[in-house]
């Protein structure tokens, strides 16, 4: 098919969305109604060493996707401290009409949700940052189906959304834009677009006057960015149809030096140091969770992380539409992988935890367990700011988040290498009073008490070494977080009993006391 580009053509317009028009041209009215099956009260899923609690967010249309590199798209967008998070929704039949929207945080786990693009045909991918360094973050995205000609072909557009006010910018037309990333490449101030053309090319978009630059050819899926040659410019990595490849940029974006690192298909790649080297990786998924360790020069060698994860997409070769995150999600200090899927073989969603080792070796848990949903992107944030990766995703029409209750994050050396503290807290929840008490007293120290579903049940300020305050709870599990003397502490408890609330950055999830009813 004869592509068609408006090449370096940026059409700005000048009011929210004016200018550009609502492709649907009146045809709101033939929208599915939305698809809201599934669990809205919290669902427990024991996961390996954490518990996961299933907590919904909201519904929108049909189908929500999540698909964003570099786990840009949780994140602050109105800068109120809480974590908010950025989604397509789409209808479930050609050719998708839908929209991006933010999902505002209003005090974990209570969102409000709004639409910030007009109705458009695809909405797919996006990225999130701030474009003109204003301080606001703004969108880019791809609307992969955009326009249709007297033919009825498609042609896709990406578009900037620019804060407050989400003024489109038009990126021009492609044959099917998806996966796309933003970067200041030519070092201008401003950030630049990178967005895949499915399995044609990956084209980058520069602001200062470069206009289009085609990276690679026969990519075209997923993209992600990162320095995989250790040279202080960042490179891209791209997936399609067939192979793995790699952009190292040779300066200022544009010129680009690309070639394969696997032969075997991959929908969304991620990137982020797994083996702990000091050098950057890269994660992916065709029937397989593949894990590509990097050399710090732009090499890299193979790993199999899981053989047979998901299934294929008829007619596209090894291809799977599974999307990929990494997090320390057990909090040991290591990154592990996580996974969901449009295809199960296995589990909807599932992280791997890294269990070290050169090459590392890794052990499957389920997030979303068995196959009979599916889910298009992933994204990992502590979303209620407890100290734990939490995972968010959709299914089907509803976005939901798994509070990760067993973690902490904040590791920063080994556990044996650490004095043992001069600061602890221990814990009695017993008739009604939640009692603490300090191996020495403070001058000041601020509790929090979480309930499993990530929403603050309790809050206190004491001095002194010790403090009981009365709590009338139903039974779960909840979690404590005590922030004294610059240090935060954590502990949790299910039901009457003792705990111990340790500095977060000694605690292992083996170490959390655990009674159950």
């Amino acid at each position: 098919m004869m592509k068609r580009m408006a090449i370096g053509a940026l059409l700005a317009v000048s009011a929210s969305w004016a200018g550009l028009p609502d492709v649907r041209d009146g045809k709101r009215d033939e929208a599915k109604p939305q698809s809201s099956d599934g669990p809205r009260e919290p669902v427990l899923i024991p996961s390996g060493q954490v518990t996961w609690v299933k907590t919904y967010i909201t519904s929108q249309r049909s189908e929500i996707w999540f698909l964003a590199p570099n786990h840009h798209a949780a994140t602050d967008m109105d800068n109120d401290g809480d974590i908010d998070i950025v989604f397509t929704a789409l209808d479930s039949d050609e050719p998708w009409w839908g929209q991006v929207y933010i999902a505002y945080n209003q005090g974990f786990p209570v969102f409000t949700v709004s639409a910030i693009s007009p109705e458009v045909r695809t909405p797919y991918a996006l990225d999130v940052d701030d474009r003109n360094g204003d301080g606001l973050k703004d969108v880019l995205y791809a609307s992969a189906r955009y326009d249709e000609d007297t033919w009825g072909d498609y042609y896709g557009h990406p578009f900037w959304l620019i804060a407050p006010s989400w003024t489109p910018i038009d990126l021009g037309e492609f044959d099917f834009p998806n996966h796309c990333a933003a970067w200041d490449f030519d070092h201008d101030g401003i950030l630049d677009a990178v967005f895949g053309d499915e399995n044609s090319a990956v084209y980058v978009s520069l602001t200062g006057g470069g206009g289009l630059k085609t990276v690679m050819s026969g990519y075209g899926e997923g993209v992600a960015l990162g320095d995989f040659n250790e040279d202080g410019q960042m490179d891209i990595v791209s997936a399609g149809w067939g192979p793995v490849g790699v952009a190292i940029n040779l300066g200022g974006g544009a010129n680009w030096n690309a070639y394969q690192v696997h032969p075997k298909a991959a929908h969304g790649v991620q990137v982020g140091d797994v083996n702990g080297d000091g050098h950057l990786d890269i994660v992916g998924c065709h029937q397989d969770v593949m894990l590509l360790l990097g050399n710090g020069a732009g090499g890299f060698t193979p790993v199999t992380v899981y053989r047979n994860f998901a299934d294929t997409l008829p007619g596209f070769g090894s291809l799977s539409e599974s999307e990929v995150g990494i997090a320390d999600i057990d909090g040991d200090g290591d990154k592990d992988i996580i996974v969901s899927t449009m295809r199960p073989l296995v589990h909807t969603i599932a992280w791997f935890d890294n269990m070290g080792g050169n090459p590392p070796t890794f052990q499957m848990w389920p997030v979303e367990p068995g196959t009979g949903q599916s889910s298009y992107g992933v994204e990992v944030r502590d979303v209620n700011r407890d100290g734990c990766v939490d995972v968010i995703a959709g299914v089907g029409a509803n976005l939901y988040v798994w509070v990760n209750t067993d973690c902490a994050t904040d590791i920063t050396e080994g556990y044996d290498a650490r004095p043992l503290p001069q600061l602890l807290f221990r814990g009695l929840f017993s008739r009604g009073a939640l009692k603490l008490e300090g191996t020495r007293a403070v001058d000041k120290a601020f509790l929090e008490v979480y309930s499993a579903t990530g929403a603050r049940v309790a809050s206190a300020e004491f001095s002194g070494k010790g403090f009981s305050l009365p709590l009338s709870l139903p039974k779960g599990t909840y979690v404590c977080v005590l922030r004294a003397e610059g240090e935060r502490f954590t502990g949790k408890f299910s039901g009457e009993g003792a705990f111990v609330l340790k500095p977060i950055e000694r605690v292992k999830p083996s170490e959390m006391e655990k009674r159950e009813f």
